[in-house]
């Protein structure tokens, strides 16, 4: 059994009338989960209300593996998707295969709510992007591809330290 923890997040109204949705407005909010073990396959979907993006990058999922396999998806400012998947070690620090989709039109992301997905898979070498059920980025992953590792995984923020003491106000069940 596996479960997440909310910092600083507050329920707001979800995508569906009666459903509800955590909302994230601040650096501080963010859910926290583990997923342990290497994938040779995963797929990550989720819903997100974007009212605006103010930076450059914003994080959908990351995690702080610090091995090969780690991986980090982010929307950026421009309505592009990208994700960056650690590879093996070089002289000059972590190497990382960055695959980002072109640029999305912001109406079709900002004000309402998308559907975002990506799946990864290191056998087949594929890791495509999705928008609200559409793929809108396939693309190839080098030979020798890693499987995806998370360890430790934050939604909604970046630089997660496994060591910090979180301050949870909720568990939520798997």
């Amino acid at each position: 059994r596996s479960t997440a923890r909310t910092t600083t997040t507050t329920w707001s109204e979800g995508r569906w009338a009666g459903k509800r949705a955590l909302e994230f407005r601040s650096t501080g909010d963010r859910v926290r989960f583990s997923v342990p073990g290497e994938h040779r396959a995963t797929t990550c979907i989720l819903w997100v209300f974007v009212e605006e993006m103010p930076h450059p990058y914003h994080s959908l999922l990351h995690s702080v593996a610090q091995r090969p396999g780690e991986v980090r998806w982010s929307l950026n400012q421009d309505g592009a998707l990208g994700v960056a998947v650690r590879g093996t070690m070089n002289p000059g620090g972590p190497s990382f295969h960055r695959v980002v989709t072109q640029a999305q039109p912001l109406r079709e992301i900002v004000g309402r709510w998308v559907c975002f997905g990506l799946t990864y898979d290191s056998e087949t070498r594929v890791l495509a992007h999705y928008r609200n059920g559409e793929l809108i980025y396939p693309s190839q992953l080098p030979p020798g591809a890693f499987p995806a590792v998370y360890g430790i995984v934050e939604l909604a923020n970046w630089g997660v330290d496994p060591q910090e003491p979180k301050e949870s106000k909720e568990a939520i069940p798997e």
